[in-house]
């Protein structure tokens, strides 16, 4: 894993759909924030989360982009 802001779950998603895992979709209820201030929309971090993005991609191309369909070992389960 190199993902360490907004990009995990894509990181999380793109590693299991290679692996051949089943992702399933749960709903999950938000709620407004109680204390600080939302930092999304700053140019620092649309900034990071680009650089972030390129660097995911380039990882994740260099890896090998195929997506299998027969499931993963338990050895490489273990060795991500």
């Amino acid at each position: 894993m190199i993902s360490k802001g907004a990009l995990i779950n894509t990181e999380i998603y793109a590693r299991m759909k290679r692996l051949g895992m089943k992702v399933i979709e749960v709903p999950v209820t938000h709620y407004a924030r109680i204390e600080g201030h939302a930092t999304g929309a700053k140019i620092s971090v649309i900034v990071n989360a680009l650089r972030e993005l390129i660097k995911l991609y380039l990882k994740l191309h260099h890896e090998g982009l195929e997506i299998r369909t027969e499931k993963p070992s338990v050895k490489e389960l273990t060795h991500v």
